[in-house]
C-alpha cells in the first residue's frame, strides 16, 4: 500500500476509536456508526495543523469544531471515510470477528466512480483564457511542466500525478501511433487502481505543438524523468510523505487559473471532466472512455 493510503487509513480509524470507544468490534453497530458520522461532521479541515486543536482529544476536537461552526465535510472526504471502514470491516468478517458490517443500513456509498462529485469540467470560454497565448506562455515558459503538464492533461484526461511522474521510457510507439503509458513502471510511481495503468495515443495538436521533439530535447539532457524539475517531496525526516510529483504542478496550476476567476475546487482535475464530458456529447461508448481515463 501507498503511505499515503496508510495515513488515511489511520485518520479514519483513529477518528472511530476516538469516537464509539475502544470496545470489542463486535459491538460496533449502526447506532455506533451514526454516532461516528456525526462527529466526522463536526471534525475541522486539516485539524492536526491548526494550534487551537493541538494536544486535544478527538471528542475534544470536535466539540471545538462545533463551537466553531466549522464547515460540512465535502461529499468525497464522507466517501472516504466510509471507504477505509468499509476496508476495516470486510477484513474482519474475513477473520470471521463479526458476522456483517455496522456499516450497512446506514446509507448508500456515495457513487465517485466517474469522480463526478470532485470537480466540473472546464467551459470552453475557460479554456480559452488559460491557453491564451498572452497569458499562457508568460506563465509557463519558466518550467517546461507548465508548459507541457496543462495540454497532456487537456489531450489525455490524466491525473495530475500520472503526468508529472511521467518518465521518458514511458513515451512509446505501439503499432505505428506514438502515446503514453501510465503505469508503475519506475521509481516514485503511482497507480491508484489497477484500471489506471493503460495506454493513451497522443492527440495530433500535442505532436503539431513539438511534444515529440520536446521528448528528444529531454533525452539529450541524459535524466530519465519527462519533468525532472518536479519534486516528489518528502516529510520532515526526509522520507517520501507519499503525495506524489504532482503536488507541485497542481498547485501553480490552480494559483494560475485563479486569476482569471475560476473559482476554488476547479483545478487540474476538471481537465479529466473535459476530456470525459466531451468524449460522451460526441456518442464514444462508455468503456472507451474508461479505458481512456483509467476507470473500472
Amino acid at each position: 500500500l501507498a503511505a499515503d493510503t496508510i495515513t488515511e487509513s489511520k485518520h479514519s480509524l483513529r477518528l472511530l476509536l476516538g469516537i464509539v470507544g475502544d470496545v470489542p468490534v463486535d459491538q460496533i453497530k449502526a447506532p455506533q456508526i451514526r454516532k461516528f458520522w456525526d462527529g466526522v461532521r463536526w471534525w475541522p479541515v486539516k485539524a492536526s495543523m491548526v494550534p487551537r486543536y493541538r494536544g486535544l482529544t478527538v471528542p475534544e476536537i470536535i466539540e471545538k469544531g462545533r463551537e466553531d461552526d466549522v464547515s460540512m465535510p465535502s461529499r468525497h472526504t464522507m466517501n472516504k471515510h466510509r471507504q477505509r471502514l468499509s476496508v476495516f470491516f470486510t477484513g474482519l468478517i474475513d477473520a470471521d470477528l463479526i458476522v456483517k458490517s455496522p456499516l450497512k443500513g446506514t446509507g448508500p456509498e456515495i457513487d465517485t466512480s466517474t469522480e463526478l462529485d470532485t470537480g466540473r469540467p472546464f467551459t470552453d470560454f475557460e479554456l480559452g483564457q488559460i491557453f491564451d497565448p498572452l497569458r499562457f506562455l508568460p506563465w509557463a515558459k519558466s518550467s517546461p511542466h507548465r508548459f507541457w503538464g496543462p495540454m497532456l492533461g487537456l489531450y489525455s484526461g490524466a491525473r495530475v500525478n500520472e503526468i508529472a511522474q511521467l518518465y521518458l521510457d514511458d513515451v512509446r510507439q505501439v503499432n505505428g501511433v506514438w502515446g503514453l503509458f501510465f503505469w508503475k513502471n519506475g521509481r516514485g510511481q503511482k497507480i491508484k487502481t489497477k484500471s489506471s495503468i493503460r495506454f493513451v495515443p497522443l492527440a495530433q495538436p500535442l505532436l503539431d505543438a513539438g511534444f515529440l521533439e520536446f521528448v528528444e530535447d529531454m533525452r539529450a539532457t541524459g535524466h530519465p524523468r519527462l519533468f525532472p524539475h518536479l519534486p516528489a517531496g518528502t516529510k520532515k525526516n526526509g522520507k517520501p510523505h507519499g503525495a506524489g510529483y504532482g503536488r507541485q504542478l497542481s498547485r501553480q496550476f490552480s494559483v494560475y487559473v485563479r486569476g482569471f476567476g475560476v473559482e476554488k475546487g476547479v483545478a487540474f482535475h476538471a481537465f479529466r471532466h473535459t476530456v470525459s464530458t466531451a468524449l460522451a456529447e460526441a456518442f464514444v461508448p462508455t468503456t472507451t472512455i474508461a479505458l481512456i481515463t483509467g476507470h473500472a
